[in-house]
């Protein structure tokens, strides 16, 4: 997010002093955008959070689209910046709908419970030892850490 916000006050740098005062806003929304990143990622992750645009960001972007190209070169800037600023706020969004995904308890019980009962399941007719004991906690440790890592598929 940062390196799209360097490059939206570039290309407006690039655009000429008709584009001042929106570097201006733009520097001066970063702080309460970065205030409600780390906010959110405080927030309690029971409660559901409303998702608004900010003042800030409202009034950047109506003037971004206000500017008035006077050549073709000011008119692609314009558009890329338009564009720059979409993904930004894209990349805001996907950061809010990330916040407070934690995995719910009741999912995480029955999750425990199932694999549970597979390697209980799997011991029943074996003789129990240690090293059938130790073996089957580390499958379950593995299957368990392939789950929540977020990298398996189930």
């Amino acid at each position: 997010m940062t390196a799209t916000i360097i490059l939206l006050d570039d290309l407006l740098a690039q655009y000429g002093p008709e584009a001042a005062p929106l570097r201006t806003l733009l520097r001066q929304g970063i702080p309460p955008l970065a205030n409600r990143i780390w906010q959110e990622e405080q927030s309690p992750t029971g409660k559901l959070v409303h998702f608004e645009s900010s003042a800030e960001s409202l009034a950047f972007e109506n003037q971004l689209e206000r500017l008035s190209p006077g050549n073709d070169t000011q008119r692609s800037l314009q558009a890329r910046a338009i564009q720059t600023f979409t993904e930004a706020a894209q990349i805001r969004l996907q950061l809010f709908a990330r916040t407070g995904g934690s995995i719910p308890v009741p999912f995480l019980v029955i999750v425990v419970f199932w694999l549970g009962a597979i390697f209980v399941s799997a011991t029943l007719y074996a003789r129990t030892n240690r090293v059938v004991m130790a073996s089957l906690f580390v499958c379950a440790l593995s299957f368990a850490g392939r789950d929540f890592s977020g990298s398996g598929t189930g």
